[in-house]
């Protein structure tokens, strides 16, 4: 009898549809939480479950915290499918290391962008509170994702070798897949962040249209306002130069700023302390184009770049998107990572 109904077990096991999700690499201490994702936006909904190294979710797109009891967090956005197996190596990375040079933003206190509401198939796409990079990931930092033992990560083309020449090192890394910005991510205790998260943060604790209020000068006079175009294919595919081909390269050593440098002038420095979020570099987010579903090769891009075609207004902000393997030599990103959840709920383990 016990081998009877340990063999109708395995078989209905077998034939159970739903995705596999299986981390590996998990403290004792660590407690895992799963959140369904909103498609295309990726805003976090409904219940926050606390789940086991083994589980098997509905099918969806769902954002996985690993958080251990000190406070080390790993962060994990992944689509899971019908039929599929998805297998996490799970890597802490503890709470002061991950949050040095970062802001917290909390949507619940903070004005909403006087323009999220356009943002289609979403009234209220933010309800958690999140960090963001005060600036875009560098070359000095992707050099030390390529070095570690743990990755296997080949370096951006223009560097000509393992290491980031010294004249590159205070810009903005580029010519960065989506894959390789969201590995970095992961590898740094984050993930990227999503479109709706990167105008909030863009809007400030003042609910602004504008990244910045410089004294003594207008709004009128920045000239610097988002736009949430109800189709999001203002652009189309970009096709700024590929990050392959040795001209692209003199361009961003010419154009391309310190991550750390707002530039003179206006800067490009938010009133909390955000750089370049106007400028410089165009930033890979985790949002789809609204006619995607989440495993599709294309990702949003947010931001200016030095490289915009004349013919597009040069003060508003559009939101383009880009293949997800493309090399492009005026796309960089910045990270953001989730606050973690008090709250605590059993267990569920699946085999």
């Amino acid at each position: 009898m016990i081998t009877l109904l340990t063999s109708v077990a395995v078989f209905w096991i077998m034939q159970d549809p739903r995705p596999r999700l299986l981390l590996d690499g998990v403290p004792d201490s660590a407690r895992i939480t799963i959140q369904s994702l909103a498609v295309p936006l990726g805003a976090p909904y409904g219940e926050v479950t606390i789940v086991g190294e083994r589980s098997r979710p509905e099918v969806g797109w769902y954002r996985i915290l690993v958080v251990d009891e000190d406070g080390a967090q790993a962060e994990y956005s992944r689509w899971l499918g019908l039929e599929t197996t998805t297998v996490i190596l799970v890597s802490l990375v503890s709470e002061p290391v991950a949050t040095e040079d970062m802001v917290r933003f909390d949507p619940l206190q903070d004005p909403p962008h006087p323009d999220i509401a356009d943002l289609p198939g979403t009234t209220s796409p933010l309800t958690q509170p999140f960090w963001i990079d005060r600036h875009e990931v560098s070359n000095a930092d992707y050099e030390a994702f390529v070095l570690d033992a743990s990755t296997s990560v080949e370096p951006p083309t223009y560097w000509g070798g393992l290491r980031c020449p010294e004249h590159f090192r205070q810009l903005p890394v580029v010519g960065i897949t989506w894959a390789e910005a969201r590995a970095y991510a992961e590898w740094a205790g984050k993930r990227l962040p999503t479109v709706a998260e990167w105008l909030h943060v863009a809007s400030g604790t003042e609910g602004r249209r504008y990244t910045t209020r410089a004294v003594g000068v207008s709004a009128a006079d920045l000239g610097v306002r988002f736009v949430a175009s109800g189709s999001f294919r203002a652009l189309g595919l970009i096709t700024y130069q590929p990050a392959t081909i040795e001209s692209a390269w003199a361009q961003y050593q010419d154009n391309a700023r310190a991550v750390d440098d707002p530039g003179h002038g206006i800067p490009d420095r938010t009133p909390e302390g955000m750089i370049n979020m106007y400028g410089n570099v165009r930033e890979w987010t985790d949002s789809l184009p609204f006619h995607e579903a989440p495993e599709a090769k294309v990702r949003l891009l947010t931001g200016f770049c030095w490289e915009m075609p004349g013919t597009e207004p040069p003060s508003m902000f559009v939101v383009p998107e880009q293949a997800v393997d493309h090399r492009v030599i005026t796309t960089g990103f910045r990270c953001a990572r989730s606050e973690r959840p008090t709250l605590s709920l059993a267990i569920e383990e699946a085999p």
